[in-house]
């Protein structure tokens, strides 16, 4: 009698142990749709009311880039030119950022020209139905990333809880509201690092030619991964040589379908730092003081973490280069 009860003791603890994980998952997919409705019970409600006319809008973070694209593709224009500038800032301000100096942020198209390439089915459209494209496609490539991070490590968490948690985010939010490329293009950072944790280096290759259409968002990855690259070049050379080749391609096709555009481009960068943002982070942090030397220790350190780190933990090292880059770029303003 007592050997039976110790069975039935034994049975219902292990029963409770195999349940745990299940109540433990159900409690975190708790947890994240709590912090998904909050995030965009503020963004949708609460930022508007407070904020009012400098709300988040659509116009905002996708006008610029649907406008300059269309100048370069439909009417063979220089979306860099101060005409085009001053179409932007007509359709989102109703005035020119000139005519008024409070306005910090001029909305320039400051992407490179084969940006336009990447985004054509976006620049063919209407602005109407292009926003709403570009929300489901921000909203795929984010879902999507969310596997392509994790990976298939035996230790990978909920996938579900994980991207409900990413959309709870505010600047996920941020970034769905305005229809920011930036999520596409974090989309195919994610798929650059799968595809070479899958040894599928050519196509990661041509990937990473295709994410430097947002250089300052695709160092950051690419650097780690590039020193992975060459730390074996016999094994991993087509890597680098997919994506010099591929971005040659690019090159070449942007000065077809706009010729000077890259000193055009580098103008406008130039702007965009003064305009687009406040101090990086790390000159806050210093006061402005030492900023440089900071800097280069802090890219000195991503080199040397790649380095170290690159064939034993790739997304560490990646991650880590992450966390330095925010360090060294300033935020936009909106």
């Amino acid at each position: 009698m007592d050997g039976l009860l110790r069975s039935t003791e034994a049975d219902a603890t292990a029963q409770r142990e195999e349940n745990l994980p299940a109540v433990v998952a159900s409690g975190w997919l708790i947890i994240a749709i709590v912090c998904l409705l909050s995030s965009w019970y503020f963004a949708v409600i609460i930022a508007p009311a407070g904020l009012g006319p400098s709300a988040p809008n659509v116009r905002q973070g996708l006008f610029p880039e649907w406008y300059g694209s269309r100048q370069i593709l439909l009417r063979g224009g220089d979306p860099y030119a101060p005409e085009t500038t001053r179409g932007i800032q007509s359709a989102i301000y109703g005035r020119t950022a000139e005519a008024d100096r409070s306005t910090r942020n001029q909305h320039r198209f400051a992407y490179p020209a084969f940006f336009a390439l990447l985004i054509f089915p976006l620049a063919i459209l209407p602005f109407s139905a292009a926003q709403w494209v570009a929300l489901a496609g921000c909203m795929v490539a984010t879902a999507l990333s969310v596997p392509f991070w994790l990976g298939h490590g035996h230790l990978r968490p909920n996938v579900s809880i994980c991207g409900v948690f990413v959309f709870a985010s505010y600047p996920m939010v941020l970034g769905l509201q305005l229809r920011q490329p930036t999520l596409i293009v974090a989309g195919v950072l994610a798929a650059v690092v799968y595809c070479v944790r899958a040894n599928r280096l050519v196509l990661a290759g041509i990937l990473a030619a295709l994410s430097t259409c947002k250089p300052q968002l695709a160092i950051a990855v690419l650097v780690p991964v590039a020193i992975w690259s060459i730390t074996q070049w016999r094994a991993r050379n087509r890597f680098l040589v997919a994506a010099g080749g591929a971005l040659g391609a690019l090159l070449l096709a942007s000065e077809f379908i706009s010729q000077g555009w890259f000193t055009h481009w580098i103008s406008t960068l130039m702007a965009y730092a003064h305009y687009a943002g406040t101090k990086p982070l790390l000159a806050d942090l210093l006061r402005g003081h030492l900023f440089v030397p900071f800097a280069m220790v802090l890219v000195g350190a991503v080199v040397w973490i790649s380095c170290r780190y690159c064939d034993r933990d790739l997304l560490f090292a990646v991650s880590f280069s992450v966390a330095a880059f925010q360090l060294l770029f300033p935020f936009p303003d909106l």
